[in-house]
């Protein structure tokens, strides 16, 4: 059944970039797809850092969660132009493209079953050689794919 509303809150967790740079993980319900986005704080006091996270990100940013049973879910940041830190930056499984992905469909693609996960996120720059660097890792967090 659908909701009115537009946008309810499921799940936090906030990652730490130095000190003061922050980087958020939510999980929004868009009217019936649920989907899980990236925001960029913009705070005056994180933005330049914020900024220059994403700009030093040679080859682009990965994003994997990995599950309480350790299975890793790798997914690649789709980036709006020039890193905006005002809107959300949504997440598709690697190599795919041009699709909004639901949890559920996210979760399927890489063959885990629907239901709650727990899991831990974590947020990487790409070098040029496509190695992870300046990672920044989130406190457990859990989603639902209800």
């Amino acid at each position: 059944m659908k909701k009115a509303c537009l946008v309810v809150l499921l799940a936090l967790c906030a990652f730490q970039v130095h000190s003061q740079a922050i980087v958020e993980v939510k999980l929004l319900r868009l009217d019936a797809a649920q989907l899980l986005v990236l925001v960029l704080n913009n705070n005056p006091e994180t933005t330049e850092l914020n900024r220059n996270f994403c700009r030093g990100a040679v080859g682009g940013l990965s994003f994997d969660i990995t599950s309480a049973e350790g299975h890793r879910y790798p997914f690649q940041v789709l980036l709006n132009e020039g890193c905006d830190l005002d809107s959300h930056v949504q997440l598709a499984p690697m190599g795919v493209v041009g699709k909004v992905f639901s949890i559920a469909e996210l979760l399927a693609f890489h063959g885990h079953p629907t239901g709650k996960l727990n899991l831990t996120a974590q947020l990487c720059q790409r070098g040029k050689a496509g190695n992870k660097v300046n990672c920044l890792t989130s406190n457990r967090i859990e989603i639902s794919a209800h």
